[in-house]
C-alpha cells in the first residue's frame, strides 16, 4: 500500500510538469528587477512590460525600464518557444536592434511564468503573470496588500473612480492617489504616500483577472519595484 501511494505521487509530481505550449498563447504582464552590469558598474534595474505570445513562435509588445534612474521605453518584437515540459525561452529586440533574451518555467495552466534574464549580468528576478482579457477600472478589487522594493508596505483602498487611499502598515496613517487603467491594462498610479507625504508615480499592469499589480516607480531616482495582491 506504501509503495502504491508513492507511485501515485510520484505519477502526480511529473505529471505537473507536463505543459500543452498551445495553451501559453495570450497577452502577459512582465516585472524584472534586480541588478546589471550592462554599464561596466552593478546598477540597479527594474522593467515593466506588456507581452503578446501569438501561438506561432512570435512575440511582441512595450517594455518600460528604470535604468539608473532614467525611464526608458521602446516596442520589442521577438520570438518564442514553449516545451511540453513547461520550459520557456524567448528573445526580444528593441527599436535600437539590441536583442535580450530569457528563459523561464511555467505553471501548467500558463497563469504564472518564473523566469530570469538569461545575457550576462542582467537581471534575474522575474515574474510573467497573464493578464485580463479587459481591463478598466471597475475589475480592480477593493483592497490591495502593497509592498515596495524600498521597504514601503501597507493597504492599499481602491474608493471608485479610480480614487485611492493608501494606508500604512501599522493603520495609523494615510495618504491618497489616483489610478488610470487603460483598455491594453497598463496602470498609471499618483500616489501620496503616508508618513512622509512623497508623491510618487507607478507605471503597472493589471494581472491574473486584476486580483494582482506590478509596477516600477517612474520617477527620477532609485529602480524601485511595486506589488499590490488582492485581499
Amino acid at each position: 500500500m506504501r509503495w502504491l501511494l508513492l507511485l501515485a505521487a510520484v505519477y502526480q509530481a511529473h505529471s505537473a510538469l507536463v505543459c500543452d505550449p498551445q495553451k501559453f498563447a495570450g497577452s502577459y504582464g512582465v516585472q524584472l528587477s534586480g541588478t546589471t552590469t550592462i554599464s561596466g558598474e552593478i546598477k540597479p534595474v527594474a522593467a515593466i512590460s506588456r507581452l503578446v505570445f501569438d501561438g506561432k513562435g512570435s512575440v511582441s509588445g512595450y517594455s518600460s525600464v528604470n535604468f539608473t534612474g532614467l525611464l526608458l521605453g521602446n516596442p520589442v518584437n521577438g520570438s518564442y518557444q514553449a516545451g511540453t515540459d513547461c520550459s520557456l525561452q524567448w528573445s526580444l529586440q528593441d527599436t535600437s536592434g539590441a536583442y535580450q533574451h530569457f528563459a523561464g518555467t511555467a505553471a501548467s495552466d500558463y497563469v504564472r511564468i518564473r523566469f530570469r534574464q538569461t545575457d550576462k549580468g542582467a537581471a534575474h528576478d522575474g515574474a510573467m503573470i497573464r493578464m485580463p482579457k479587459e481591463c478598466s477600472v471597475a475589475i480592480l478589487s477593493r483592497l490591495y496588500d502593497y509592498t515596495f522594493s524600498s521597504g514601503a508596505s501597507g493597504l492599499l483602498e481602491v474608493t471608485g473612480g479610480g480614487n485611492l487611499v493608501v494606508n500604512s502598515a501599522d493603520g495609523l496613517s494615510a495618504g491618497r492617489g489616483t489610478v488610470q487603467i487603460d483598455s491594453d491594462c497598463m496602470a498609471q498610479f499618483q500616489l501620496t504616500m503616508p508618513n512622509t507625504n512623497a508623491v510618487i508615480n507607478l507605471r503597472g499592469v493589471l494581472l491574473d483577472e486584476g486580483r494582482e499589480i506590478r509596477a516600477i516607480q517612474t520617477d527620477p531616482g532609485p529602480a524601485v519595484t511595486a506589488k499590490f495582491t488582492f485581499r
